[in-house]
């Protein structure tokens, strides 16, 4: 059914919560009439919310001017527990101060791009703010591009991210070195394994990652009955949102600066 017809069934008065499920060139148009419509407390859109810089814009402008309306985006790693918990270890600093990240992936830098730049930013509590692009790889979902790039944050946290062509298989994995130990996320970010750093078993003087915990099936949370109750406790006013709409367009501006330094060849830093 059209946009109408769903909203001649309802009362607009007793609308709390709207779902955007549609193909993503529809996103920017349905939440400019939901938003300036103030129809819905809370709008929950699937990723990607909107096509790029420009609608990102407007975006912006539009819900600052109506903040009786929240744009809660669904990038759903923000709501999965364990993936939560990385950013709690880091933060405790159990195991020292976070370094070095080094990543293999596939899908993309929109598609898997999205879900991996938003943790990087979660866990550490800062974006990413230079790249240079080093390489492209084939995937499967082209006509976006998938590449291999370097990355530097402003704390002095560096990365690398390796691009596989999906079409032999999928990945998401990530190492996370830290001064006093290692987080690894393995099995497509499904199993999360903690190091700690000891004397090496072999050479004196050295030292060598223990592994000391093993945290498994994080992805068989249910994570969109987490966002659930994460929406009724903020309508109740008990809870913030665990994604808002800047953890939605930062992704974008990440892939733009790549897609940038593909071309100069420089790098690129990450506008916001």
């Amino acid at each position: 059914p059209s946009l109408e017809a769903a909203l001649e069934a309802h009362a607009l008065d007793c609308v709390d919560v709207v779902s955007i499920c549609t193909p993503p060139q529809f996103h920017y148009e349905l939440l400019s009439r939901l938003i300036g419509g103030k129809i819905g407390r809370v709008i929950f859109c699937e990723k990607p919310l909107v096509s790029g810089r420009e609608e990102a814009e407007l975006l912006k402008k539009l819900v600052g001017s109506h903040p009786d309306v929240t744009v809660i985006p669904d990038i759903s790693r923000r709501w999965n527990p364990g993936l939560r918990r990385v950013t709690q270890t880091i933060a405790s600093g159990e195991y020292g101060t976070l370094e070095k990240i080094l990543i293999r992936y596939t899908r993309g830098i929109c598609n898997t791009g999205a879900h991996l730049f938003d943790l990087l930013r979660m866990w550490t509590g800062e974006p990413i703010r230079r790249v240079i692009t080093l390489g492209e790889t084939h995937t499967t979902a082209s006509p976006e591009k998938s590449f291999s790039f370097y990355f530097e944050q402003d704390s002095g946290i560096t990365g690398y991210a390796e691009a596989v062509d999906d079409s032999r298989y999928y990945l998401f994995n990530m190492d996370l070195y830290l001064t006093g130990g290692k987080i690894e996320m393995r099995n497509s970010g499904d199993d999360s394994l903690d190091y700690r750093v000891r004397p090496h078993h072999l050479f004196e003087g050295f030292r060598e990652l223990e592994p000391v915990g093993h945290e498994g099936h994080l992805l068989a949370d249910p994570c969109f009955r987490y966002a659930m109750e994460n929406i009724g406790n903020f309508l109740q006013e008990e809870e913030s949102p665990f994604c808002i709409l800047e953890d939605a367009l930062y992704p974008l501006y990440v892939a733009e600066a790549l897609e940038k330094s593909y071309r100069t060849g420089k790098k690129e830093e990450v506008i916001l």
